[in-house]
């Protein structure tokens, strides 16, 4: 079940878009929930908060609260949850990217259609990964771990180290080579920053200098001559225009 938030004080436009996203999903066959606030106000006093949604899309200007203020407090409870801005005024797009946007459409009736298709093909590719697990035969035992939990993965004199967020950040050690699990992962989330650093996009707050730096304060290097593809690969992860 995805669960989606459309928040636009414009009620015909916020119908448009629901319309437009339950056909998706409809064709997708991936069953869905989708509420419609017509305040920012009303979106983030409903019950249970934001903590329900997988996507929320977002106007910028309205009435009672800025749509880049609802982001901003979205923000603080979920860094997980994709935010798509739509609205007609493009001097946003800056600040939208701030509270890490996912995409900033423009109102345009005849564009939206195609816009909210494209932006649903990228979440529901990221969505859809989430959820999957692969089983190793790590040197602590076969363990069955969720793709999406993996912070990234370390190389060194034949042997991977696994670095997964399983209550805290856990530690799981195999023999084998970092080619043979990248072609696993074959995932745009996953990123070879190095020949011996296999990273998860998901958990990179940002990559400045030649370093990676993830959420919880991690860093690790970047080879030299895989920056340019690194930061290309952030920027197409993050949903860059």
């Amino acid at each position: 079940m995805i669960n989606i938030a459309i928040c636009d004080d414009e009620e015909h436009f916020c119908t448009y878009e629901k319309q437009l996203v339950m056909d998706y999903m409809t064709e997708q066959g991936c069953e869905c929930c989708i509420n419609t606030f017509l305040s920012g106000k009303e979106l983030l006093e409903s019950e249970g908060r934001v903590f329900p949604y997988h996507i929320v899309f977002l106007d910028i200007e309205m009435n009672d609260v800025n749509g880049i203020e609802i982001a901003k407090e979205i923000r603080k409870y979920s860094k997980n949850i994709f935010l798509v801005f739509v609205t007609a005024y493009v001097v946003y797009s800056l600040e939208g990217y701030k509270v890490d946007a996912i995409r900033f459409l423009i109102k345009d009736r005849e564009r939206l259609a195609i816009d909210i298709k494209e932006t649903l093909d990228t979440i529901m590719k990221k969505i859809k990964y989430v959820d999957w697990k692969l089983c190793w035969n790590f040197v602590e035992g076969k363990r069955l771990i969720r793709v999406s939990d993996i912070e990234y993965i370390e190389s060194n004199l034949h042997k991977l180290s696994f670095y997964v967020r399983e209550d805290g950040l856990k530690k799981y050690t195999i023999y084998d080579k970092l080619d043979s699990i990248e072609a696993q992962l074959d995932d745009i989330s996953f990123c070879r920053i190095h020949k011996s650093f296999l990273v998860n996009l998901k958990y990179v707050k940002a990559i400045k200098n030649e370093m990676v730096f993830f959420e919880d304060g991690r860093t690790l290097n970047i080879a030299k001559r895989n920056r340019y593809e690194v930061m290309d690969q952030y920027v197409a992860y993050r949903g860059g225009i």
